[in-house]
């Protein structure tokens, strides 16, 4: 037979959820940043493929432009009719394409990838902002649920003490007088008894109301977090 689970106290546990939440706004972010990142090599490779490609293009097209038709006279060279300015306005056409695809390269960098650098760069700094944030607030909700341990370990000790001495001051009153207590001695002990009865239930009643009291509160606090506090902070983490 396996022995009961261990009971985990409840600062421990809630400490165990604060430390998922975190790790889990953390995780969120690399993965947001790894995209950032992805976006931006991937517009540089890019952009580099494509400048190479448009530039042997370009050096394809001159080289053709700046040949030699020694066959073909000047005037045939200006024809529309002939296939040699068709030939020449295809190549021009070409370097003009191919110097745009190079344009094109340099915006890759102006438009997506220096912006990924600087998009990851703020998420970093507001990362570091929400975490000190969040270590706050939670170091806060777990003082207040200490003092609610506290609360209750008090409150559940002088009830306790409140308890035995009811149950002795009842033992007491049914007992008969024995043949060695004189009625008097026996008042006295009754009236003692009633006055720590008095005192006991008086502190356990003050531990209880103190005890109700950081209860609501702790509960406030918590509705707090998870419906303000976490949610505040998990917005300002949106992408």
């Amino acid at each position: 037979m396996q022995p009961p689970p261990r009971k985990v106290k409840v600062t421990q546990e809630l400490k165990n959820i604060q430390v998922e939440q975190m790790t889990k706004l953390q995780a969120k972010h690399q993965a947001e940043c790894d995209l950032l990142e992805d976006m931006r090599t991937f517009s540089q490779k890019k952009a580099a493929i494509e400048r190479e490609y448009a530039q042997g293009i370009q050096k394809l097209a001159s080289q053709y432009l700046k040949r030699d038709w020694p066959g073909i006279k000047a005037d045939d060279r200006n024809d529309y009719r002939s296939m040699y300015p068709v030939w020449k306005s295809f190549l021009e056409g070409t370097m003009q394409v191919a110097q745009s695809r190079i344009n094109m390269c340099e915006n890759y960098k102006n438009f997506i990838s220096e912006p990924a650098r600087t998009v990851r760069s703020l998420k970093e700094q507001q990362l570091k902002r929400c975490v000190d944030q969040l270590t706050k607030i939670q170091t806060e909700l777990q003082e207040t649920v200490k003092d609610l341990a506290k609360g209750k370990k008090k409150y559940f000790e002088t009830e306790q003490m409140a308890h035995a001495v009811r149950e002795k001051a009842d033992i007491e009153a049914k007992s008969k007088l024995s043949l060695f207590q004189s009625r008097i001695s026996l008042q006295k002990a009754s009236v003692k008894l009633k006055a720590r009865r008095s005192e006991c239930n008086s502190k356990a009643t003050h531990a209880r109301n103190d005890y109700l009291l950081t209860l609501a509160a702790a509960n406030a606090h918590q509705d707090r977090y998870y419906q303000t506090d976490l949610v505040n902070i998990m917005k300002v983490t949106q992408p």
